[in-house]
């Protein structure tokens, strides 16, 4: 029994916490559970009682291609990432409070340059990186993807399969590939109702 005891521990401590040693930053209760792949510890940082699930692929990258960056994702309180979960960045990377991300989610800050008029292949090619900004109590639905400078405001709702290349307003419902809001929240009647407007690509964080 104590010998189980202290292999569980052991287990714990080394897949749990074994992060410390990439210096990601960890809030109050917060954890990363086994198999996950980190780079760029020292660029992260998890909000109180944040969790990471397996297999997940968090990574950021101070060089591609030559070019030199300083990227950063802030993942706040509460928000959990669920299995397979991925995120790239090479810039920034906010995640706002009680996010909730099913398993198999892509977030993208940036992509490599596409322009074959250069005569460049397009891995060695400027890359175009935007930040990506998530609000609070966000859920993002199973393989959901989220590209490149796309905001997604509060209390949105990204259903799954879903590629977001527009910002998305907060208290929406987008869906598709490309995906467009289909609905929004109406707080007098307390309901969802079919949006009456075109998502903004500028819209954020408001009502």
């Amino acid at each position: 029994m104590v010998k189980n005891w202290i292999k569980a521990i052991s287990v714990k401590l080394y897949f749990g916490n074994s992060f410390f040693r990439k210096k990601v930053k960890f809030g109050r209760g917060a954890f990363i559970r086994e198999h996950v792949k980190i780079s760029g510890g020292k660029y992260i940082i998890l909000g109180d009682n944040a969790r990471i699930y397996p297999y997940s692929r968090i990574e950021c990258f101070e060089w591609i291609s030559g070019e030199k960056f300083t990227p950063k994702i802030r993942i706040g309180n509460n928000v959990c990432l669920g299995r397979h979960s991925t995120i790239l960045c090479c810039n920034e990377v906010n995640i706002g409070d009680d996010c909730l991300f099913a398993s198999y989610c892509t977030i993208i800050d940036e992509n490599h340059g596409m322009d074959p008029s250069l005569g460049i292949r397009y891995e060695a090619q400027k890359l175009d990186v935007k930040t990506v900004n998530i609000g609070k109590n966000c859920w993002i639905g199973e393989k959901a993807i989220i590209m490149p400078g796309v905001s997604i405001g509060d209390n949105a709702v990204i259903g799954a399969g879903s590629v977001v290349t527009k910002s998305v307003p907060a208290d929406s419902i987008a869906v598709g590939n490309p995906a467009r809001v289909i609905k929004k929240f109406d707080y007098i009647e307390k309901k969802w109702k079919k949006a009456e407007v075109e998502q903004d690509e500028n819209i954020s964080n408001r009502r």
